[in-house]
């Protein structure tokens, strides 16, 4: 199975399923709500191959390295701070603001 496509407004609503445990200039630990294992589109990207989300993961501009662990619920971004700015990636996951979250990632996604 491949990864499906996610148009750029399915992304913001998935940020409600994610919060940051950790972050510091360059590398953002999220983790993962368990309501996730409920989410139907979710179920279909978990039958994916792990290597299929991180590189979709990757496509966005400034990410550098990907660690997906299903398991823990956890995702480890590594950045370029130079490319994103650190801020902007706790304002895309903590902005209450879909209209917000979309011009974020509409800035760093071709």
């Amino acid at each position: 199975m491949s990864l499906p496509e996610l148009d750029r407004d399915t992304v913001v609503s998935l940020r409600n399923l994610i919060s940051i445990a950790s972050h510091v200039k360059g590398r953002l630990r999220l983790k993962i709500s368990m309501e996730v294992l409920s989410h139907p589109l979710l179920k279909e990207i978990s039958n994916c191959k792990e290597a299929e989300v991180i590189e979709a993961v990757k496509m966005v501009r400034g990410i550098v390295d990907v660690r997906l662990n299903m398991l823990a619920r956890s995702l480890v971004l590594q950045y370029d701070p130079a490319v994103i700015a650190p801020l902007d990636l706790k304002e895309f996951v903590e902005t209450k603001e879909n209209t917000v979250a979309r011009k974020l990632l509409d800035k760093y996604v071709a």
